[in-house]
């Protein structure tokens, strides 16, 4: 049985053994945790997505924040976790977006790698 791991220099609680998130309501809580934190990653991809799309990172942020729907993907994870689509409005809630995220689990606790970002069809 693994033991639980002690929190990181964040402060962030590690009330779990060392498993990433496995269902979308983990998963979403843990993903907020991690951005509320200052402890994520974005991908240069991202940065390429949120110019593509003439979105930003508050528009990102604003969907993590408040997310509609929060499913499963089924990519490879790059850094032992599970990937997740969450689905939420951009800042002026015009549009809904999609954002591609990655969540792990580091020496330092929850941590979350922004992938991508799309815009969803309705």
């Amino acid at each position: 049985m693994p033991k639980p791991l002690k929190p990181g220099p964040t402060g962030v609680s590690l009330d779990y053994t060392d498993a990433p998130p496995k269902n979308p309501v983990d998963a979403r809580r843990w993903i907020q945790e991690a951005v509320r934190n200052g402890c994520y990653t974005a991908t240069d991809h991202l940065g390429q997505r949120l110019r593509q799309r003439r979105l930003d990172m508050d528009d990102l942020f604003f969907a993590i924040a408040h997310p509609r729907k929060v499913e499963p993907y089924p990519d490879m994870p790059r850094n032992g976790g599970t990937c997740w689509r969450l689905y939420g409005p951009d800042l002026e809630q015009e549009q809904e977006i999609g954002v591609g995220i990655e969540a792990y689990l580091d020496e330092r606790g929850r941590w979350t790698v922004l992938c991508t970002i799309f815009a969803v069809r309705e």
